[in-house]
């Protein structure tokens, strides 16, 4: 008889969710496996993030116009984050972090009361230009080595987490023989399975305006899905009301008529990069640019009108959208 296990630990601001079904000839130890997930999250969140001073991003981001030597893993993630930055035209970049602290995003979202209680009468500060039309950082593969641009600081948040949900489950997947395997990141989820599975998972769409309530709902036997939105993490910063959506075009929050996307296909880090990208660009450039460098992949928009728009193609089987009577397929 399959087993089921569940998993559920915190790790980069959010709960992660891990959901196995053993074959009842294999021989896996669940705690094993518990510890292994703890601690590669945690070993990501310690290399990656921007939030904690001695992390390996933070010293790259400290020795900006030298060349540094870093992790294969920050070197993997450097290297996709770019590949995402050409792909996008510079709508993704990893280069954002100096405006979103101008904009007040400098502290984990785990303060997120501390936000709002910022003086009404704190101003913004000017938002950091960015040469959209050149990388950020220099690669050295063979060297495994990277060097910033001089003055460049770099935030990997969304594609940080993605990535480390999708690398964990591709490995106990393939490594484990584990025959279905369900990584959920805070939203961002995947599916992998064996030949022979053939389970359905379903994953809510949630209201952009309440968390407690669903829009809708993506089913898939494989694949990822994940979900931006502009309403999720919003503060104040003098008289303004910003989000951590930054357009890099501006260097401040995004203003596009998208306030959530939710974007299915092949690849849980892709569907986080192109999520963000509707909200960034809006409808028109953002699919544009979807169905040209990912046309297996579908989207479900939320407009600030509050009506949802569906884009997909019928052909495409593997993702059964249900709550999107509002929107036409294209």
């Amino acid at each position: 008889m399959e087993r089921l296990s569940e998993i559920v630990f915190r790790s980069m601001n959010t709960t992660i969710e891990v959901q196995l079904i053993f074959d009842r000839n294999g021989n896996h130890n669940t705690e094993e496996i518990a510890n292994l997930c703890r601690r590669w999250f945690d070993d990501c969140e310690h290399r990656f993030s921007r939030f904690l001073p001695q992390s390996e991003l933070n010293r790259l981001n400290r020795g900006s116009g030298s060349w540094m030597m870093v992790s294969d893993n920050l070197l993997d993630l450097l290297a996709a984050a770019e590949r995402y930055r050409k792909l996008t035209g510079s709508l993704f970049h990893p280069g954002i972090r100096n405006a979103l602290e101008a904009s007040g995003y400098s502290r984990s979202f785990e303060h997120a009361a501390e936000f709002w209680r910022q003086p009404l009468a704190a101003q913004p500060q000017r938002p950091a230009a960015l040469d959209l039309s050149m990388s950020p950082y220099e690669l050295d593969t063979a060297m495994k080595a990277v060097r910033l641009k001089e003055g460049m600081s770099l935030d990997l948040g969304g594609i940080a987490k993605s990535w480390t949900a999708w690398q964990l489950g591709r490995w106990l997947q393939r490594s484990r023989n584990i025959p279905v395997v369900l990584i959920n990141a805070g939203g961002d989820a995947a599916l992998w399975q064996s030949p022979a599975s053939q389970e359905l998972a379903r994953f809510a769409i949630r209201s952009p305006w309440a968390e407690d309530e669903s829009i809708g709902e993506v089913a898939m036997t494989h694949g990822a899905v994940a979900t931006s939105s502009t309403r999720g993490r919003r503060w104040r910063m003098g008289m303004e009301e910003k989000h951590h959506l930054i357009d890099p075009r501006s260097g401040k929050s995004s203003h596009s008529a998208i306030v959530q996307a939710t974007v299915a296909g092949a690849d849980l880090t892709a569907c986080e990069i192109w999520a963000k990208v509707l909200c960034i660009a809006g409808a028109e450039q953002g699919l544009e640019l979807m169905q040209r460098h990912a046309p297996g992949y579908e989207a479900m928009l939320v407009a600030a009108d509050g009506t949802n728009q569906f884009h997909g193609r019928a052909e495409f089987t593997n993702f059964r959208w249900h709550g999107c009577a509002d929107g036409a397929s294209s």
